[in-house]
């Protein structure tokens, strides 16, 4: 598999078609697009720690601290706290998600996967795939041997030179000048 890959490396450039076959080598055929991803990956989660810490920031003043540090009455103030708590748990439920998605696509998790799929497929599935296959290709001639037997004997052999009556035409296959010969 991974010499496919790499010889339609030019048909298939995608970063999927990278991953895979950094998946398939064994984690040693690192992609260049593999470093792009854990950037932006950190990007986002200093991103989301960001919104976070604001976020904390906000919610630890009271009503009267935000309404009088953004300028907005007590109602905004207070909708603006239950915003920021909105954002917070928004952010930490994002942050275990790209935790997890990194986790998920890591060399380590894929790897044995696919490894365990093509060594039960190939030495496992395979062969008794190919012993059905023989049994019944073998079951199959067996049958369609007996079946062309009985199908010939089930009706006499034509004889042409027999079967000329004195005028020239043919006669019945079954007529009594062929039933004693």
């Amino acid at each position: 598999v991974l010499a496919f890959l790499n010889k339609n490396k030019d048909n298939f450039d995608s970063l999927i078609s990278a991953m895979l076959i950094y998946y398939v080598s064994g984690c040693n055929i690192v992609p260049e697009n593999l470093n792009d991803i854990t950037q932006l990956i950190a990007m986002v989660k200093s991103m989301l720690a960001a919104a976070n810490d604001l976020a904390d920031n906000i919610a630890s003043d009271g009503v009267d601290d935000v309404a009088t540090s953004c300028g907005l009455d007590k109602a905004a103030a207070t909708a603006l706290q239950n915003g920021v708590q909105v954002i917070s748990v928004v952010s930490q439920d994002l942050e275990k998600l790209l935790g997890s998605f990194k986790g998920i696509i890591s060399c380590q998790n894929i790897n044995p996967i696919y490894t365990s799929l093509v060594h039960d497929a190939t030495c496992t599935e395979a062969v008794n795939g190919f012993n059905w296959l023989y049994g019944s290709c073998f079951a199959l001639c067996i049958c369609a041997m007996t079946m062309i037997t009985f199908r010939a004997a089930l009706y006499p052999v034509k004889r042409p030179e027999l079967d000329l009556d004195q005028t020239g035409l043919s006669a019945p296959l079954l007529s009594s000048k062929n039933g004693g010969h």
